[in-house]
């Protein structure tokens, strides 16, 4: 009843708050409600997280800076309480607060919502809530992750004259799939693609090979992680709790990708100096773009779902929308709109590793 109570105010209170766009966010961890609200450390963590159970989605901040046709839009970071465990273990509930957030993010006026983190795996990438959130579009996000991703890893491939295998974690979702495909379309290393369901992963290894590009060596379909440790290479896209890198896997690897949040990639592998971890899907945003949130990132740079969000929203190209199903077309498309508006790639590089 009371957090009832108190997203009825939130609402009350915004609603005179004109917004054009929103993005959802929730915290990783508990630390991160601890970092926007300091006096929460003198409760008990469980307190908190129950707390965080039952509360509704709020708005967070504002983004600002974004002009559509020389005029400024705005938009808001609307938070879902739940941290990403809760939001693993009870997807169901975690399911009816994101459809709350984007109801919230309409009160305000917006016309897209951008689902980050795991609003977006835990909705389908927003395909199973779509119908109730009409009139708003919902965006994943994730053509201008696996845009970023795929170029991100050409371009490092071919400077630094990495021959060896290149694995996907992850390759059934939508951004690892577009992956494989960009990366199989550019590159002549061995594509491995990583997934739990045998059918899925044979069949975008499949999907791959019916490109019919030739001099490229097949691709490899495997649902044993452990084939990963052939790989130079590891891009690591899949949402799944239980699919943490680990030293068996990282036998011979120089580079791993990790677009995930949070981290699949343990601590201790991020700071091996004998590998390159690059802290990916990353945008750095224009000069003039300030979010009045802090999201956990260097100033300056956002996830490339927000990106995305705030350059449909820019752009207008609610066409674009990313879904449970990315086009390679939509895809490109994207990465010429962030040209477009200056949205630019930005790799966080936790160690320097070995060299090359």
């Amino acid at each position: 009843m009371i957090t009832d109570l108190l997203s009825n105010l939130f609402r009350r209170n915004f609603r005179k708050r004109k917004i054009d766009f929103a993005f959802l966010i929730h915290p990783r961890y508990t630390g991160d409600i601890y970092r926007k609200y300091p006096i929460l450390k003198v409760l008990p963590e469980w307190v908190v997280n129950f707390a965080l159970y039952y509360f509704w989605p709020t708005y967070g901040g504002t983004i600002k800076g974004l002009t559509r046709e020389g005029k400024p839009i705005f938009g808001a970071l609307i938070i879902v309480p739940m941290p990403s465990k809760q939001m693993l273990k009870y997807r169901a509930r975690a399911k009816k607060r994101v459809l709350a957030a984007v109801k919230l993010a309409e009160v305000y006026g917006a016309e897209i919502v951008g689902l980050g983190a795991l609003t977006s795996s835990v909705t389908g990438g927003g395909l199973e809530i779509m119908e109730q959130s009409k009139p708003v579009h919902l965006t994943s996000g994730n053509s201008l992750t696996a845009y970023t991703t795929a170029n991100d890893i050409i371009e490092r491939v071919k400077r630094e004259g990495v021959s060896g295998p290149i694995a996907i974690i992850g390759a059934t979702g939508s951004i690892g799939q577009a992956v494989a495909e960009m990366l199989y379309e550019e590159l002549q290393n061995e594509i491995i693609v990583i997934g739990k369901n045998p059918e899925r992963t044979a069949r975008v290894a499949e999907l791959l090979k019916e490109k019919n590009i030739s001099g490229k060596p097949d691709p490899k379909a495997s649902t044993n992680v452990l084939e990963v440790s052939r790989a130079e290479i590891l891009v690591i896209t899949t949402s799944a709790h239980d699919a943490t890198v680990n030293r068996e896997m990282i036998k011979n690897a120089k580079i791993i990708y990790d677009v995930t949040q949070p981290k699949n990639t343990p601590e201790d592998i991020q700071n091996d100096s004998s590998i390159v971890f690059i802290d990916g899907g990353l945008i750095k945003l224009p000069e003039q773009i300030h979010l009045t949130l802090d999201v956990g990132l260097p100033k300056g740079i956002a996830y490339s779902c927000l990106s995305e969000t705030m350059i449909l929203a820019a752009s207008e190209r609610f066409d674009l929308v990313s879904g449970s199903k990315l086009l390679t077309g939509n895809i490109r498309t994207m990465g010429e709109l962030a040209k477009k508006f200056e949205f630019k790639s930005h790799q966080i590089i936790t160690n320097h590793g070995h060299h090359i």
